[in-house]
């Protein structure tokens, strides 16, 4: 670190700041800036991070993260191929602790002990020193977790606390509000005022009687509706017989041509018809039925 010494005045820059956790510099200048380390599978901050080839994006494949560095919360991991490479993000977790001996289960953690990782405890600021000794960044990303979720329940149970203390006095009115229903209904039971009122109803508004008491009397269906036709411009008005009708009614005067005409009776003018026989004789004694009623 002696080549590269601390300006506090200007930070480095990504050509001239070494890869971190590393010994020698990027020789093709690709490195993302203050915070990636190259994530080289023979060192020990290597983490198996696969992410989208973006150099040939062609290919729908996948490659290992050349840099990666935790987030601005500590609870994940960033990783791309690069300066000007899109970054990815991965979760960390703790991973199980393989124990090469006899199998020594781990002391159980009290909660007494877990509000230790709190941001308000006194123990904060020792923690954090011993994260950045150890530099173990899935045991930082943990420990970050816990405290944003202790962090977060202690918030709520202030607020559960907070409207627990609104609510107290209004579930005591709607417990006597509760009482005092009851009170009230046993008092409308044993007065019968829900059948009284019931009944006094119907004596006031008497149901509409049939002329049928037949107990299964159904009302007769109304004759439907017949809707009225939409009339066009100078079109006649009233119901106009259909083409079937018109031919049936050409049919009849047809068939009824060819029939002959009956006879009928003439009229009596000046007394020469007969209006017993209908003769065309005048007088009684000429009427070939000899009826003497004729005239």
């Amino acid at each position: 670190m002696d080549n590269y010494p601390i300006n506090y005045k200007d930070p480095p820059t990504c050509d001239d700041y070494p890869i971190e956790l590393g010994r020698e510099v990027d020789p093709a200048n690709r490195h993302p800036g203050v915070g990636y380390w190259l994530n080289d599978p023979f060192d020990g901050h290597y983490f198996p991070f696969s992410i989208p080839n973006d150099e040939d994006p062609g290919a729908f494949e996948r490659t290992g993260a050349c840099y990666v560095r935790l987030s601005d919360n500590k609870e994940s991991l960033i990783g791309t191929l690069g300066k000007g490479y899109p970054e990815y993000g991965l979760p960390l977790y703790l991973t199980e602790h393989v124990d090469e001996g006899g199998y020594n289960p781990p002391p159980p953690l009290s909660l007494k002990q877990l509000e230790n990782f709190s941001p308000d405890s006194p123990l904060a600021p020792k923690i954090q020193e011993v994260l950045e000794h150890l530099r173990d960044h899935r045991l930082t990303a943990e420990v970050a977790q816990t405290k944003r979720l202790l962090k977060n329940q202690k918030a709520l149970r202030e607020q559960v606390v907070a409207l627990y203390k609104t609510a107290e006095p209004m579930e005591r009115h709607l417990l006597e509000v509760d009482m005092q229903l009851t009170s009230v209904r046993c008092r409308l039971q044993s007065y019968q005022a829900y059948s009284r009122i019931s009944s006094t109803w119907l004596r006031l508004h008497p149901p509409p009687t049939h002329n049928d008491t037949h107990p299964f009397y159904i009302e007769p269906i109304p004759p439907p509706h017949r809707l009225a036709l939409p009339q066009l411009h100078e079109e006649p008005e009233g119901h106009t017989p259909s083409s079937s009708q018109k031919k049936k009614r050409l049919k009849k005067k047809k068939s009824g041509a060819e029939k002959p005409k009956e006879k009928k009776p003439k009229k009596n003018k000046g007394g020469k018809i007969c209006l017993r026989c209908s003769s065309d004789f005048h007088l009684s004694f000429n009427c070939p039925q000899k009826n003497r009623y004729c005239w």
